[in-house]
């Protein structure tokens, strides 16, 4: 059985996982919980993980693909650019991959078999940032039950009820953000979703080197200065106020 979506690209490193251990050609990892294991500093753009058929691998990547035969299972998956030299969190897990729609999918490590709960617009918006950031086919997998910590930008924990798409975002900033400031002033900019998706992606994309822009905090207001637009963004309490100077 093959599934996924992917594209030409080389293989550079290999890992086998067997039960709860991990070893990689190129790549440090190990386990760290009972369904997760990390990536200490990412080396390569595409990993074949090795393991049992009834297993399922998902990490923060564009593209994957699996190949099942008989009780063996390679799973490929490729990683921006951007995401080299940094710690990478990956779920292995007997639980089923649902798809949802658009790319999205549910891993059902709680074994509820319902799905409908986590169509909801948020989880709609929240994917069409990863798609734009990452590429169009980028894959998002909603995981009930998963440690806020082990989220990353295409992989949502789902607790009580609803997606902690906050704590993703905020984990996929300190990847490239140092200050937890403007970690957290952006984080809530993008959840509050009074910034149209491109915009968000422009800003994401100027922190992790795509576009030409600076970032700073100022008491209680954060700027962000590129060559297009300037914008500031202040909070009181639970009030915004955005405002955006074009050039």
């Amino acid at each position: 059985m093959v599934r996924g979506i992917m594209k030409d690209k080389p293989v550079a490193d290999t890992c086998i996982i067997d039960k709860d251990s991990i070893k990689c050609n190129n790549n440090t990892a190990e386990f760290i919980d009972k369904n997760v294991f990390v990536i200490s500093n990412l080396l390569s753009n595409a990993i074949v993980f090795q393991t049992n058929s009834y297993i399922n691998i998902v990490c923060p990547g564009t593209e994957f693909q699996e190949l099942t035969w008989g009780k063996d299972k390679a799973v490929l998956w490729l990683f921006p650019d951007f995401f080299k030299d940094k710690k990478l969190y990956c779920i292995c897990t007997d639980a089923p991959i649902n798809y949802l729609y658009d790319d999205i999918y549910l891993v059902d490590i709680e074994n509820s078999g319902q799905d409908q709960h986590v169509i909801k617009p948020v989880l709609r918006y929240y994917s069409s940032i990863v798609k734009l950031l990452l590429e169009p086919s980028s894959p998002l997998f909603v995981i009930p039950s998963l440690k806020p910590e082990y989220s990353a930008l295409s992989i949502i924990p789902y607790v009580d009820g609803k997606p902690l798409y906050n704590a993703t975002i905020k984990s996929f900033l300190k990847l490239f953000v140092s200050d937890a400031d403007i970690v957290d002033r952006l984080s809530d900019l993008l959840v509050s979703g009074f910034l149209s998706s491109f915009i968000a992606v422009s800003i994401l994309k100027g922190i992790i080197g795509y576009g030409t822009l600076d970032v700073f905090v100022s008491g209680n207001e954060l700027f962000i200065e590129t060559k297009e637009f300037d914008l500031i963004y202040k909070k009181y309490g639970k009030g915004r106020e955005i405002i955006i100077h074009d050039h």
